[in-house]
């Protein structure tokens, strides 16, 4: 019998026969292009990797159909035909990866255009109003004649994503993006044919959907993201979007994706570990019950068990992870497996993966150094048309290594002596033992954890310890003790003569002003 067999489930969407219920969400990772902003090695091996954990779905985010709406600087664009080569190639290195001879992944591109939420200092919008938490540059309302232009952009882009090989794209009209920004009364005060009635607001994305089925054919999928609550005064409602979804499936769409929230709103678009798991998943509930196609929901569902649960009460047809997946790739092959224990956990933390991100600089993650190495990791071709599990133990040999070097286990054991059994110490000595090193950890406390243990015990950052407990089944799976009430002295490196010492002593708290 399959673990979690909702999950497992075969499922169709549009003309695509999705493997699994899991679709890993477009996120703007904000590395691995060029200076053009045509993907490199770098994004493409960053989705292998996703590809070889065995994900039903995913999708490259943030890719711009139109220079004016970029949200990030290093984000893929999607709007000249340059792009094309090198989206081939990534596709063609996605489509390589077999996982047991499994249907491969399902690979999409979503297309956006931030409004006058982009990064840029000139921006556009239906209505020349700022939006909220975006203090910098100057929003001018958009012309008729630009949003012809900006219809045609998104359909330009979706025929280059086809081109290029592509299953699907994905348009993102949720989180105050530009398409939410047409639909929601917060952000368009428009008095023309793109403004005041619903109709009229919502003209902008039927255009796209129209322009996309003239170019990309009526064949290829495509799936709206949309909010499913703007969350914020004046905003795009529940109702409002209840409303919307039978015409979007009327018009083609081949799933709904329900998110929520937009910058600035009560609710935050990408929740941190302060909200509840699962909290999109009652508006994708109640749009499910008005539509045939399949809905997707989304919102801190980190756990199998939980996904599983959310199919299994019918709430919705397929779950989306993120960060759950910049955490462990190989979360889907570890859930069908049984291997709970072993999905290294995301923590809600919103670290590496969005403040950095905002920041403008490379996303990664607190809990995954791997996150935007893992080009460096795997030689070119090597681990193509292996079987899972190999794909299983070259996931492990790789964890939190780079600089380009063969991550095969080294040809002669050493004795690695690790001081300290925080968070860095546990995770020093489990790489040591997957590459088959001899480790002992000596700890002068009573406890594992360090300084991340007190973290955990404060309001609301109980997620903290996820990833302690994480290290500590690992330790146990690996057979590594830890030495507890044992310092560091003369007698321990006698005695075990380690061929290296790793001092992982520990941090010093970083006390509010």
């Amino acid at each position: 019998m399959t673990t979690f067999p909702n999950i497992f489930n075969p499922i169709k969407i549009g003309n695509m026969h999705v493997k699994n219920r899991l679709m890993m969400s477009a996120m703007s990772i904000n590395f691995g292009v060029d200076q053009k902003c045509h993907v490199t090695d770098q994004l493409t091996q960053y989705f292998v990797e996703r590809a070889k954990g065995g994900v039903g779905m995913m999708l490259v985010g943030g890719g711009s159909v139109h220079p004016g709406g970029q949200e990030l600087p290093d984000l893929p664009v999607m709007y000249e035909d340059s792009c094309i080569p090198a989206l081939k190639k990534m596709v063609k290195d996605v489509k390589a990866v077999d996982v047991s001879s499994l249907h491969t992944v399902k690979f999409g591109v979503q297309l956006m255009h931030g409004g006058r939420q982009s990064y840029l200092p000139q921006k556009v919008a239906p209505s020349a109003i700022p939006a909220p938490a975006v203090v910098k540059g100057e929003v001018r309302a958009l012309e008729i004649h630009e949003i012809k232009e900006l219809v045609q952009c998104f359909g330009d882009a979706s025929k280059r994503c086809r081109d290029a090989g592509f299953d699907f794209v994905e348009i993102h009209a949720a989180h105050g993006y530009l398409i939410n920004q047409f639909m929601s009364p917060n952000s368009n005060i428009r008095q023309d044919q793109y403004g005041e009635s619903f109709e009229n607001r919502t003209r902008f994305l039927f255009e796209i959907i129209e322009d996309i089925g003239l170019k990309a054919g009526k064949e290829f999928p495509v799936g709206i993201r949309i909010n499913g609550r703007d969350y914020i005064k004046n905003g795009w409602e529940l109702e409002d979007a209840i409303r919307l979804a039978p015409l979007l499936e009327k018009a083609g769409v081949a799933y709904l994706h329900i998110s929520g929230g937009v910058y600035g709103s009560t609710e935050l678009t990408i929740p941190s570990m302060y909200s509840d798991h699962g909290c999109f998943v009652h508006l994708a509930t109640e749009i499910k019950k008005h539509v045939s196609i399949p809905v997707i929901t989304v919102g801190r569902i980190k756990s199998p068990a939980f996904a599983d649960e959310v199919l299994k009460e019918g709430k919705a047809d397929m779950v989306a992870m993120g960060r759950a997946l910049l955490a462990d790739p190989y979360l889907p092959l570890k859930a069908q497996q049984g291997e709970i224990s072993q999905i290294r956990p995301c923590i809600g933390c919103c670290l590496g993966c969005i403040h950095a991100v905002l920041a403008k600089e490379p996303g990664s993650c607190v809990v995954n150094p791997d996150v935007g190495r893992e080009y460096q990791n795997i030689s070119k071709g090597e681990y193509q048309k292996t079987s899972k599990e190999e794909y299983r133990n070259i996931s492990d040999q790789n964890q939190n290594i780079s600089k380009g070097k063969d991550q095969k286990t080294s040809d002669r054991k050493q004795n690695i002596l690790v001081v300290g059994a925080g968070p860095s110490g546990m995770a020093c000595a489990r790489l040591f033992a997957l590459r088959s090193h001899n480790v002992v950890i000596v700890e002068k406390k009573q406890d594992s954890g360090g300084l991340l243990s007190l973290a955990a015990k404060a309001p609301g950052r109980g997620e903290l310890g996820d990833i302690l407990n994480f290290f500590r089944n690992e330790l146990k799976r690996l057979k590594i003790d830890i030495n507890y009430g044992k310092p560091l002295d003369e007698q321990i490196l006698t005695s075990f003569d380690p061929d290296k010492v790793v001092v992982a002593t520990g941090s010093m708290p970083d006390t509010p002003l």
